[in-house]
């Protein structure tokens, strides 16, 4: 049985698990948690790492890349996955593994729809939304995670999938204005709102808007042409519009594991050619690093 070994359990480690042991993979995990269901220690010497063909990293965001370099320096394996983002700040390491990304939303049947259906992806209109409220996402005091610090939270951080998929689907693009703020009065360091406008290659123009202070939960695409006026919907699963002559009105049904089971399913069959690649990764982190930057006081 191949084994898999998982640093840090919170929720998306838990989740992590719960995917690859369904897979079929002995999972041993790092972290202070007792009583998990697999056979658990606190420290990566604990382990021997190259009993190990893959390995996940999912504790917390400021310690992703330290604990990247501990693995990379001492372990050769299949592929290390990183939970997403990558890391609080810019770094020049490079990897001697093969590192990935965990943006599973690559993976989302919405965005594989997406990609059957458009076929250009040019001189288009697109607006990324996504709105949700912080404090209901754990549970627990939630100025006390490390979402809420500045070095390891941030709303571009934790809703960095948006910015991930939308570079990978339609390309590159840069902002000609945007704005990162702490806006309402959450208990919290870091920035919870961030609204951007930008062009993707000088032909399609993109429009963000992300904030975790809402009491609306949404997660939407709305994507717009001459011929296309269509809207992708996270949360109720569902793609609406119209393509041309052509009307959709379509209801898909997966599981909240789907997209994590098919990420795994690339790496693991597929050498990961979908998924977020580290430098790919690292890229992001310096956009965001650059976006935070520019504040509204």
């Amino acid at each position: 049985m191949s084994k898999c070994l998982i640093i840090g359990f919170g929720s998306i480690g838990e989740r992590h698990a719960e995917v690859l042991n369904r897979l079929g993979f002995e999972i041993n995990v790092i972290s202070k948690r007792k009583n998990l269901n697999f056979l658990t220690r606190k420290k990566i010497e604990s382990f021997n790492l190259n009993e190990f063909e893959y390995v996940v990293i999912s504790n917390s965001t400021e310690n992703h890349l330290n604990t990247l370099l501990a693995v990379d320096k001492y372990f050769k394996t299949k592929a290390i996955l990183v939970e997403k983002p990558l890391s609080s700040f810019p770094s020049n390491y490079l990897p001697k593994n093969k590192v990935f990304i965990g943006y599973n939303m690559r993976f989302n049947p919405i965005i594989v729809e997406l990609n059957k259906i458009i076929k250009s992806k040019k001189n288009l209109f697109i607006e990324s939304r996504c709105t949700s409220y912080f404090p209901s996402w754990r549970k627990g005091n939630y100025s006390k995670s490390y979402s809420a610090k500045f070095n390891g939270g941030g709303v571009l951080r934790e809703l960095s999938h948006e910015l991930d998929y939308i570079k990978w689907i339609f390309g590159k693009f840069k902002f000609d204005y945007n704005i990162s703020s702490k806006l309402s009065n959450l208990n919290i360091s870091t920035d919870d709102f961030f609204f951007g406008l930008g062009r993707i290659q000088g032909l399609s123009k993109i429009y963000f808007h992300l904030d975790y202070a809402s009491h609306l939960e949404q997660r939407i695409l709305n994507i717009k042409s001459n011929n296309i006026n269509l809207t992708f919907d996270f949360i109720s699963k569902t793609i609406t519009g119209q393509v041309k002559s052509r009307t959709f009105n379509k209801k898909l049904t997966f599981d909240r594991n789907h997209s994590y089971k098919n990420m795994w399913l690339d790496i693991i069959s597929n050498k990961g050619r979908n998924c977020c690649s580290y430098k790919d990764g690292m890229d992001t982190v310096k956009l965001i690093d650059q976006l935070r930057k520019n504040k509204y006081e």
